[in-house]
């Protein structure tokens, strides 16, 4: 019976044109048979392409990783977790492809789907993995489907096969399930994340039984949650290695029943490292963040990440205003509501506290690239009428902060309330049943830039107090209560 489910799914990967790609070394050199496979590992990189104290910066990264392949050249596997590319100003500006030309260079083996690969549309993502121009490395996610037909996502294999010497590497790409609900709505309500466990059981014992890898790794944008779970399967349907992503920790961990996981920080700040032993089978771990082959760039990607930043430098370089005080992450998230709030002239403004990724320090010469930092994702202000027992519950929520120049609100008023398209667009949220809905286009994160170029010619240093500049938005806006 597995076997003829095997067939059936086999078959279906092949007609809804998901063929894994299998990773050959471009070249096998001539070396003495192989004695341990070691497996470099980055994930949420978040497009942290430049060194940036603590961000080793990818020139950096691919240096080591070039050394440590002179080590072992016909050993070496290079994975990425998900969520490489949004993050950065010189990664989103180019929608990811700066980020993605650089993995390539530097040789990645595969890369497993994030939730914020899908934050521009995932055929943004994936059209680069499509057609002549394709990189070299395949894009991962056993488990994304279309949520109407429940097909794979053209562009996205379900698996790959790695060749090292006689040895074979099975790969699996897993988006953690759940994981829509960390993505805008719009951008995801076509696909599901689902059926985790049974996809990694199904591939497990495909890639054993079928294809006689070696070893079975999951490569998971997710933090464990089913990782008890697989560590549990045994027969076929074993796992050598989790390596695991989302939640930006550094963990290495054995599990009871003997599967290594692995999972190592973000922004390039470490990167993990796993040697197995081919005549033991005996596998070890370790993250590494202080190595003195980070002081020197690799050539090739340094030229690489040069010439992205001629045509982004004067864009995102060019000093706005200094900073008057250190502003943290939660600070700047309730300046940005404030913002919003007197943008869309509401009554009531929220910012979620995961859309602000950056503090400012005392000092610090603000420019676009910072706000990019700030705010690196390309949500809009949108504002709709809903009641004052509504507004109430989300001024409790945890996730959220708030502006109000209101001291109270009433259960059976209703209120303009103002907010950003991920938070508005959740379905859990009551603004997309509101019957009066607006918004005019702004990106917050561009408000954000033209409210400080406004402020520089009034004050001499960004401080949280400062007046805003910013104009209501009137003819977008509107103050007529339901």
């Amino acid at each position: 019976m597995k076997r003829l489910l095997t067939f059936i799914l086999v078959i279906l990967i092949t007609l809804t044109g998901c063929s894994p790609k299998v990773n050959e070394p471009e070249e096998q050199p001539s070396i003495q048979p192989l004695s341990y496979l070691d497996i470099y590992y980055l994930n949420d990189f978040h497009g942290a392409i430049e060194k940036d104290s603590p961000n080793l910066g990818i020139a950096y990264l691919a240096n080591y990783i070039e050394q440590k392949r002179l080590d072992n050249p016909n050993g070496t596997l290079l994975l990425a977790g998900g969520d490489m590319l949004q993050g950065s100003a010189l990664s989103n500006y180019y929608q990811g492809q700066s980020t993605l030309t650089i993995m390539d260079q530097m040789k990645f083996d595969a890369m497993v789907v994030g939730n914020h690969e899908f934050d521009w549309g995932i055929e943004v993502v994936t059209q680069n993995f499509l057609g002549d121009q394709a990189l070299s490395f395949p894009l991962l996610g056993a488990n994304i489907f279309h949520k109407e037909t429940n097909e794979l996502v053209d562009g996205i294999d379900p698996y790959t096969i790695i060749t090292r010497g006689d040895v074979k590497i099975g790969v699996i790409g897993i988006m953690g399930d759940g994981l829509e609900s960390s993505i805008a709505t719009s951008k995801v309500s076509g696909y599901s994340f689902e059926r985790s466990l049974e996809m990694v059981k199904f591939y497990a014992s495909y890639l054993r039984e079928d294809e006689n890898v070696d070893y079975v790794i999951v490569l998971m944008h997710d933090p464990g949650g089913i990782n008890s779970q697989i560590d549990a399967l045994s027969g076929s349907e074993n796992v050598d290695i989790i390596f695991n992503a989302h939640d930006h920790q550094k963990n290495i961990s054995r599990l009871p029943n003997g599967t290594l996981t692995i999972k190592s920080g973000s922004n390039g700040q470490a990167i993990g490292h796993v040697r197995i032993d081919l005549e033991t089978s005996q596998m070890t771990g370790v993250n590494v963040s202080s190595d003195t082959l980070f002081n020197t760039p690799n050539a090739e990607v340094q030229t690489l990440i040069d010439q992205y930043k001629l045509g982004t430098d004067e864009i995102f370089l060019t000093p706005i205003i200094d900073a008057g005080q250190y502003m943290s992450k939660d600070e700047l998230t309730e300046w940005v509501a404030n913002l919003m709030r007197v943008r869309a002239n509401a009554d009531i403004a929220f910012h979620n506290t995961g859309g602000t990724r950056a503090s400012i320090n005392h000092g610090e010469v603000i420019n676009y690239a910072k706000i990019y930092e700030i705010l690196p994702f390309d949500n809009v202000i949108k504002s709709a009428y809903i009641l004052g027992s509504e507004v109430k519950k989300m001024m409790a929520d945890q996730g959220l902060r708030y502006s109000t120049l209101k001291s109270s609100f009433d259960d059976q008023t209703y209120y303009l309330v103002a907010t950003n398209d991920y938070i508005y667009d959740q379905t859990s949220r009551p603004f997309i049943t509101a019957e009066q809905q607006f918004y005019n286009g702004d990106i917050v994160r561009d408000l954000m830039r033209d409210e400080l170029l406004l402020q520089k010619d009034l004050f001499d240093a960004f401080y949280i107090s400062n007046q805003f500049q910013i104009q209501p938005d009137l003819s977008a806006y509107t103050q007529d209560q339901p």
